[in-house]
């Protein structure tokens, strides 16, 4: 499994939209890393199957002191309803791709980022609740930034 599983898909698939989602490895949610992701539909229904994602650690629950970093990428598999009242549902993590090495904030810099909403700040880039929907320009240049300092 590599990167150019990514690229391809989205050239086979112009439905797919792509995402960061953030993964802070809390003990009060299920998410586990490349296997299964959960969120709360009420605040983010914008994620369907076989979507594309790339993991982000925030600046808050990194263990880098000042950094936020991406660190993987994946699929999402089939989107299971947990709880109906409170509209939380879980997917499982198809195409998953650790990344060989972190993909720092300092990394991002001296690029321009659809996502990113102000040129000298990162902050408000990315969504409260933990899921940004980024474009296919973006997740590519991120897949990009990934081969370029990992080769």
């Amino acid at each position: 499994m590599g990167l150019e599983n990514f690229e391809n898909y989205l050239k086979e698939n112009d439905e797919v939209k792509c995402f960061i989602v953030d993964s802070s490895s809390k003990e009060n949610h299920a998410d586990i890393d490349f296997v299964q992701y959960s969120w709360n539909q009420a605040q983010n229904n914008k994620i369907e199957e076989n979507d594309l994602f790339i993991y982000r650690r925030s600046q808050k629950a990194s263990e880098i002191s000042g950094q936020f970093y991406f660190f993987g990428a994946g699929r999402f598999g089939q989107i299971i309803s947990v709880d109906a009242d409170t509209k939380n549902v879980l997917s499982k993590i198809e195409m998953p791709y650790r990344f060989p090495e972190k993909i720092l904030k300092d990394d991002m810099e001296g690029e321009d980022w659809e996502f990113r909403n102000r040129p000298d700040s990162w902050q408000y880039s990315f969504n409260m609740y933990g899921i940004t929907q980024v474009s296919r320009k973006d997740f590519l240049k991120i897949l990009d930034l990934e081969r370029y300092l990992n080769r």
